[in-house]
């Protein structure tokens, strides 16, 4: 079958039998913008020698023999359009993702490459030039550490980090990050510096946090977090009143999961710059708001539990 050659889109789905895709791609195919490739479990290899060079998004899931992040890639070699890059469930050989060929990329998901371990960081590339406005990394048990003086990503904004259990620390300098998503396997510790993310308004942590009994320790939360979230924290029973001394800034907080969590005093325990408060799936932490409804009305304006509006 010929495809039509203004193709914009091509996606190619459980196709057993293809090792490779062809070199001629670029040429067939002036337009082609977007590739997504699933389930092609014998598919070792890309275009190497002309990679499409209009494409803007690149897919691939359950392509676990794919070999195409090799370390012989050149730069002249990449992908040099490439906007938006997910990696799911493939190349198997994937160590060192080789962010700075990537110069216009601006999303970046990586998801369950067990061998991945950190992100390679070329000189002389124009790193200071990098794009990239969003990354995620899920199920990535190791990966350990971000390279030394951070990423080059001055326009990194938003950053989802999941089930990366050996992961140390985040990785230094993220000086525009405003959004930030901890979840499954990653208690966030004071030496992570989240503190110092002058910029950081959202900030989301879930599950996977059976240790923690208080929370947050004094010191932990950066001062310019508008948006708290917190679920999962099975074993939580208490709210760390000194460690939102600093977060002026602090006007949401949603509370979800959290079991055993009580609080001794609505007037001392909360945020003092509070103005929303949601509440999920806290049985004890309802029944303390249950027997308090006026001084809570009196601390927070607008109070949402399970589901229900209690004041606005």
């Amino acid at each position: 079958m010929e495809l039509p050659q203004n193709l914009q889109s091509l996606h190619i789905d459980s196709c057993d039998g293809l090792t490779s895709l062809p070199e001629s791609l670029s040429e067939s195919y002036l337009s082609l913008q977007e590739l997504i490739i699933v389930a092609c479990h014998s598919l070792e290899s890309l275009p190497r020698s002309h990679p499409p060079t209009t494409l803007r998004t690149l897919y691939i899931r359950d392509c676990e023999k794919l070999n195409y992040f090799a370390e012989s890639l050149q730069p002249t070699r990449s992908y040099s359009q490439l906007e938006h890059l997910f990696i799911g469930s493939s190349c198997s050989n994937l160590l060192n993702f080789p962010l700075s060929l990537f110069l216009k990329l601006k999303s970046l998901s990586i998801r369950d490459c067990e061998s991945f371990t950190t992100f390679s960081i070329h000189a002389g590339l124009g790193d200071d030039r990098i794009a990239l406005e969003s990354l995620e990394i899920r199920d990535c048990p190791n990966l350990e550490k971000f390279p030394q003086g951070g990423l080059p990503t001055p326009r990194l904004s938003s950053m989802l980090l999941s089930n990366c259990k050996n992961l140390r620390a985040l990785p230094e300098k993220l000086p525009g990050l405003t959004s930030l998503l901890l979840c499954d396997k990653l208690t966030p510790r004071i030496e992570w510096g989240l503190r110092d993310l002058e910029n950081l308004r959202n900030l989301e942590i879930e599950g996977g946090n059976n240790d923690v009994e208080s929370f947050p320790d004094e010191g932990l939360l950066p001062r310019s977090v508008f948006s708290l979230r917190i679920s999962g924290f099975e074993n939580l029973r208490a709210l760390n009143r000194k460690g939102f001394r600093d977060t002026k800034a602090l006007k949401t907080m949603e509370i979800n999961g959290c079991g055993k969590l009580r609080i001794s005093s609505i007037d001392e325990d909360l945020p003092p710059s509070l103005t929303c408060l949601r509440i999920s799936s806290c049985p004890l932490l309802a029944e303390n708001f249950a027997d308090a409804e006026t001084e809570l009305f009196l601390r927070v304006p607008h109070v949402e539990i399970d589901g229900e509006f209690f004041f606005c």
